[in-house]
């Protein structure tokens, strides 16, 4: 059999460490692992020095969101373009229901958004804000369309996004009927209203005292306590962006008491800290939650290496330093930072270059453990006979500098503007076919296909 790409010479970790092997590419799959010669395939990529990762899976991310009176700027097709430039060969974002509307007609809506745009294979998650038999019967529906994942918040009852206790019970309890999985957005919104009322009372609304609005109370409190209703359905829970000291250690309690619970953290929680909100900038930097302190940071570092935090998302919210000024209080900014595109290379460099985790466990956190917790493991996350032929082809002696002027988003500007990292992503394919080499897409709009995850 002539095989149609080999990838030569690359250390492969599928995420486990393989060594220096070979990966042969067959009609869009891995058909072999092993050493070949350069004669057995139509194309041949010297992957000799460099790492072979499977293709990063990015399941939280925005596109086309509107938030605050306005919409992140990355579509479909510019936000997976700059993905791709990230080693992200699938994304998973998310279809939003709102007040009185059925949760299959926001689905469809969002699918026809995506469809002919992506340049990697695509899924949704389905965000549910109105619990109500129509709701909870097409739940059904939806798992059959192959999402199976429904996210909720504990927060933003202004925003028609709250979903209460009683409520998140009775959904759970479709989700675990269902065998899908429950995400939450951790946010108490009772003490992030007194918080911020409090703040708006004395005059402080300035970008400088949002992390005051939404202390880190607010963010364990509500994620003990969908644990603790998670553990009474017996359903398996995701806590989205985990940015506490408390909501690592919530969650490591929960895993070691046996629970089904997932830890998701981004990347700001984990190379930032809240002394961005006293820069003459600190508006860009609102995200929700909040960036915390060093503590905080130095736990989200441990949770990961110790497996309480099995996966990296980006949050990804392509807003503009423009649209970052829609307002002067902090209250009313739109919250969310751009990043799909640096999160291998940040990770590289903050994560393995420091010794805070190892080479397979980068590989688990950004591909394989999403993958699994998502029902698409093992076609996506794996670098093994028969995965999609995902890759990505990672250079870890090639340095850059982070500009948003150099980023392929949407948005104009970066959080890690002007910071140095060591370790790029050289190649990028998806489905055996090359989509960035070298700095370069050579992908196209619509080659990525809607990912049934049953």
């Amino acid at each position: 059999m002539k095989y149609d790409l080999i990838l030569k010479g690359g250390h492969v970790f599928a995420p486990q460490d393989l060594g220096t092997v070979d990966v042969a590419v067959k009609d869009g799959k891995i058909a072999a692992l092993g050493e070949f010669d350069a004669g057995e395939a139509e194309d041949v990529l010297d992957a000799s020095g460099k790492l072979l990762f499977p293709g990063v899976v990015e399941t939280h991310a925005h596109m086309m969101l509107p938030l605050a009176g306005t919409v992140t700027k990355n579509d479909f097709y510019s936000g997976t373009v700059a993905g791709a430039f990230g080693g992200v060969t699938t994304l998973i974002d998310f279809a939003d229901q709102k007040k009185g509307r059925p949760p299959m007609e926001v689905v469809q809506e969002r699918m026809g958004q995506a469809e002919g745009k992506c340049v990697v294979d695509y899924s949704f998650h389905c965000t549910l804000t109105d619990i109500n038999e129509n709701t909870l019967n097409q739940m059904t529906d939806i798992v059959n369309l192959g999402i199976t994942s429904f996210k909720f918040y504990t927060i933003y009852k202004d925003d028609g996004l709250y979903v209460d206790d009683g409520e998140i019970l009775r959904a759970f309890e479709q989700v675990r009927e269902l065998g899908a999985i429950a995400t939450v957005h951790c946010e108490n919104e009772a003490i992030v209203r007194r918080s911020t009322e409090a703040l708006i009372s004395e005059g402080k609304v300035e970008p400088r005292y949002y992390p005051l609005s939404k202390p880190e109370a607010s963010e364990v409190e509500a994620i003990r306590r969908v644990i603790f209703l998670a553990r009474q359905v017996g359903v398996p829970l995701l806590i989205r962006h985990v940015s506490s000291e408390g909501g690592v250690k919530a969650i490591r309690e929960a895993k070691r008491a046996g629970q089904i619970v997932y830890g998701e953290t981004c990347p700001p929680y984990l190379t930032l800290t809240n002394d961005v909100y006293q820069r003459d900038d600190g508006q860009n930097f609102i995200v929700h939650p909040p960036i915390r302190e060093a503590k905080d940071m130095k736990e989200i570092w441990r949770g990961l290496a110790d497996g309480t935090i099995t996966i990296i998302g980006t949050d990804d919210c392509a807003f503009t330093t423009e649209q970052k000024k829609i307002a002067d209080v902090f209250y009313k900014i739109p919250g969310g930072l751009p990043g799909i595109e640096v999160r291998l290379s940040l990770m590289y460099s903050e994560g393995v270059l420091k010794d805070r985790i190892s080479m397979e466990r980068l590989a688990e956190i950004t591909s394989a453990n999403p993958a699994k917790a998502y029902n698409l493991f093992p076609r996506k996350g794996a670098v093994m006979v028969g995965s999609d032929a995902d890759l990505v082809v990672f250079d870890p002696e090639k340095e850059m500098t982070i500009t948003g002027a150099a980023t392929h988003d949407m948005a104009d500007w970066s959080p890690f503007e002007g910071w140095k990292v060591k370790g790029v992503p050289k190649v990028t394919i998806s489905k055996g076919k090359v989509i960035m080499k070298d700095g370069e897409f050579l992908g196209k709009a619509g080659d990525g296909s809607f990912l049934a995850r049953n």
